[in-house]
């Protein structure tokens, strides 16, 4: 489920990861002092409401996911 970040994650959570660069620029903009910020992929995650390819976000979204799981494991 979706929802808006909130000045309460910045202090619940260590890491926030954004999708793309847009969400990037709109989280350094709201929140310029937070050095969580983390790229989920090293490049952007396929959107489907552009691309109209949920499989390839699909791909995206389970490759972040097993990056992160290494990471932190």
């Amino acid at each position: 489920r979706a929802r808006q970040i909130t000045k309460k994650d910045l202090e619940y959570y260590d890491h926030i990861f954004y999708m793309d660069s847009r969400n990037r620029t709109y989280l350094k903009r709201l929140f310029p002092d937070f050095t969580g910020f983390r790229p989920f992929l090293n490049r952007d995650v396929a959107d489907p409401w552009y691309t109209g390819d949920f499989e390839e976000t699909w791909r995206d979204i389970v490759e972040g996911c097993r990056m992160i799981m290494e990471e932190f494991a």
